[in-house]
Parts: C-alpha cells; sequence; structure tokens
C-alpha cells in the first residue's frame, strides 16, 4: 500500500473521528467500538487461517481499524484527560511497524489535530504537554519501525544469499 493511500485512509479516519464528535453521538460510541472489535477478531481470524507466509494487505487494515478503535476509546473516556491515553502511544509503534513508517507522522498530526481544541480549553499546560508527548513520540516510533524494518530486509537478503 503506497503512503499516499495511507495517508488518504489515516486522514479519512481522522475526519470520521472528527464528524463523530461534532455530531455529539456520544451514545452510540461502546456499540460502534464493539462492532469495530467484532469487525477486527473476525477479520484477523479469517486472515491468519489464510495466511500463507506473505503479508496481505489485509493486514494494513487491520492496523487502521484498531488504531481507529483506539483513537474513540480515548474519546469516549474523556480525550487528554482519560486514563487509557497512553494506548495512544502503542497505537503509533503499531502503525509504524505494519504499515510505512512515514505514516506515523501522519497519524500524529490527525491525533493531535483531533485533541488541539480540548487541549487549548481547560488546565492548557497539563494538557500541552500531553500533546508535546504524541509529537516527542512520533520521531521514536518512525525511528525504531525503520530500523527494524531494515534489518528485516538485511535479514532477507543473507537468508536468500544462504540458499543460493
Amino acid at each position: 500500500m503506497s503512503l499516499t493511500r495511507q495517508a488518504v485512509l489515516i486522514v479519512g479516519i481522522g475526519i470520521l473521528i472528527w464528524i463523530w464528535q461534532l455530531l455529539s453521538l456520544e451514545s452510540l460510541t461502546v456499540p460502534i467500538i464493539g462492532l469495530m472489535v467484532l469487525a477486527y477478531l473476525v477479520a484477523s481470524k479469517l486472515t491468519q487461517k489464510n495466511r500463507s507466509g506473505e503479508k496481505r494487505a489485509i493486514d494494513h487494515y487491520l492496523v487502521l481499524l484498531l488504531s481507529s478503535i483506539v483513537v474513540l476509546l480515548v474519546f469516549s473516556t474523556g480525550g487528554l484527560d482519560s486514563s487509557i491515553f497512553f494506548l495512544l502511544y502503542f497505537a503509533f509503534f503499531a502503525i509504524g511497524f505494519a504499515l510505512m513508517p512515514d505514516s506515523v507522522f501522519i497519524f500524529m498530526a490527525v491525533v493531535v489535530l483531533l485533541l488541539l481544541p480540548q487541549g487549548l480549553k481547560e488546565n492548557m499546560s497539563e494538557n500541552l504537554i500531553k500533546i508535546g508527548s504524541l509529537i516527542l513520540i512520533a520521531p521514536l516510533a518512525y525511528f525504531f519501525s525503520e530500523k527494524t524494518k531494515a534489518e528485516l530486509a538485511d535479514i532477507i537478503t543473507k537468508s536468500e544469499e544462504f540458499k543460493e
């Protein structure tokens, strides 16, 4: 999947979550998260059975689905004041490892833009520190995923040389 396509999907998810907040559909958030988790579990189980060693395109969509579940959970439990805010850090690393590492910055921009209105309302210093932590985590997720993918490519190259 190209970076452009990943960016469009990430921004699209961000726009859907933003519209969800604007329409004040909090009463429907828990059932939607439940349906999304069910869809994730069914799709991951189906791809696990059909796996023949190669990475499938559905894996990218599953990571995006899981990340959008995390973002919805964080927003439904208070946004910046959520007790599960730290799950966003793991979502950054999941996107970095499963998608192109550059997509971490796109996800960071979307999440920061979604959190910024709440961050500027009350307790600004604490909220800006939390938003700043997201901005600082993104380069870490990028570099770790870039390094891991480079080492993985080296291992694959060496194993192919060894087979010959």
